[in-house]
């Protein structure tokens, strides 16, 4: 079955695959990448996105009203290695992060809560403990401002071994 967009049908994964005004900043090609290609006993932490209906692997992810489990992991934290440790003993192995819709969520809802200690202690997290495995661009024009959304899967590694 079809959907339309712009009045022609589309296949379901073409429509789902760009942002529209009604789904915006779409993240469902890291989906696909997710559900294909990762093995099944992956699970997933979906940060940035509160949308997980087309998940197919065990995930964590929190509603728009909702602070943000990669948040709390921060904020729980005394370190990027502990919040590694953390992770890894909650058997997540990956992370699905959703760039703009973050950010619109973030604006409208907070759902980060960031303060300065536990952003800094991100920043070292993912520089010493993610690797991108899964990157999508894509260009978004909204309101007149253009900008690149980046939705990324990130696979929980320890880069020091």
């Amino acid at each position: 079955m079809g959907h339309y967009g712009f009045f022609k049908q589309i296949s379901k994964s073409d429509f789902l695959s760009v942002s529209w005004t009604a789904y915006s900043y779409t993240h469902y090609p890291a989906l696909q990448f997710i559900n294909k290609e990762l093995p099944d006993n992956s699970k997933i932490l979906i940060a940035g996105d509160a949308r997980s209906f087309y998940i197919k692997k065990k995930f964590i992810a929190s509603s728009a009203f909702d602070v943000s489990p990669l948040a709390e992991y921060a904020k729980s934290s005394k370190n990027a290695t502990e919040m590694y440790i953390k992770m890894r003993k909650n058997e997540i192995t990956h992370i699905l992060l959703n760039v703009a819709e973050a950010q619109r969520l973030e604006k409208g809802y907070g759902i980060f809560d960031w303060d300065s200690r536990s952003s800094e202690l991100l920043k070292e997290f993912f520089e010493k403990y993610t690797l991108d495995i899964f990157v999508k661009k894509e260009k978004i024009e909204n309101n007149g401002r253009v900008f690149i959304n980046r939705i990324s899967v990130l696979e929980l590694t320890d880069k020091s071994k």
